[in-house]
C-alpha cells in the first residue's frame, strides 16, 4: 500500500486501486475513488474508511455491471477478484472471506 500526503488529504493505492482520503474536522475520513467519482463513503478511522470504500466500490461496480453501464478497465479486476468470494446471505450478496464460510460455499 502506497500513501501520498497533501495537507489533510492523501491518497492510498491498494491492489492497483487509488483511493483519496480527506480528514474531516469532526473526526474521521471521507474517501473517494478518482477512477469512479460517484463512489464515496466515510469512516471514523482510516481502517474503517478503507474497508468501507472497498465495499462501496465493489457494490458500485456490481450495480454498473448489472445495469450494463461502462466500468473503467483499470477497475474490472475488482469485480473479478471479489466474484469468487460472494455469499448470498440474509443481507444480500456480500464479499466474504472463504475461511469465514467454512462448508457453506455453494
Amino acid at each position: 500500500m502506497r500513501r501520498q500526503n497533501v495537507a489533510n488529504k492523501f491518497s492510498v493505492t491498494k491492489e492497483g486501486v487509488e483511493y483519496e482520503f480527506e480528514a474531516v474536522k469532526e473526526g474521521g475520513y471521507v474517501v473517494t475513488v478518482p477512477l469512479y467519482v460517484s463512489c464515496a463513503t466515510q469512516g471514523d478511522t482510516f481502517e474503517e474508511a478503507l474497508l468501507n470504500i472497498e465495499d462501496a466500490l465493489f457494490e458500485c461496480l456490481s450495480a454498473a455491471r448489472d445495469l450494463n453501464l461502462p466500468i473503467p478497465g483499470k477497475l474490472e479486476h475488482v469485480l473479478r477478484r471479489n466474484k469468487l468470494f460472494l455469499y448470498k446471505g440474509k443481507f444480500g450478496n456480500r464479499p466474504v472471506s472463504p475461511t469465514k464460510l467454512g462448508n457453506n460455499i455453494a
